[in-house]
């Protein structure tokens, strides 16, 4: 199995038609390429949000975290934003447990109640400020936008 490495620009073109490039680092897979998710979430983020040239010096990306002129996003692929609404609902319920009744708590059923949270609308648990979800499509991947 061969895994090479290697640095690519790909360029962009903004709202004022102005060319610009971002360097991406690619993981060759045997023929399969796979891009750094940072490189990932600044495309995304120069396309949904229609951005310019000088905004670039405006994004800084952690992890699954990107902010976009001074707006946090929690940011990411499908399977990304799954595991993100997991963690969410899993933590929601280690904050509200402790609101159950001490004799009903051994009828309480965690793992099904966290399962029923993930089936409810991601947007309005992921995204902190008005529920909605933002999207766009990189390499034929839709990238999730939720702002915090």
């Amino acid at each position: 199995m061969s895994n090479e490495t290697f640095k690519k620009e790909f360029s962009f073109v903004d709202a004022n038609n102005n060319k610009f490039n971002i360097e991406a680092e690619i993981t060759d897979r045997n023929g399969y390429l796979e891009f750094t998710d940072e490189a990932i979430l600044i495309a995304a983020a120069v396309k949904l949000f229609d951005l310019k040239l000088d905004d670039l010096n405006d994004i800084e990306v952690d992890g699954n975290r990107i902010t976009v002129q001074g707006i946090e996003y929690l940011a990411g692929d499908d399977n990304d934003m799954k595991k993100a609404h997991r963690d969410d609902a899993d933590s929601y319920v280690d904050e509200e447990e402790h609101l159950i009744p001490e004799h009903l708590r051994p009828y309480f059923d965690r793992e099904s109640f966290i399962n029923d949270l993930v089936h409810e609308d991601r947007a309005n648990a992921l995204n902190r400020y008005n529920g909605r979800e933002e999207t766009t499509k990189i390499n034929g991947t839709t990238i999730y936008f939720y702002q915090q």
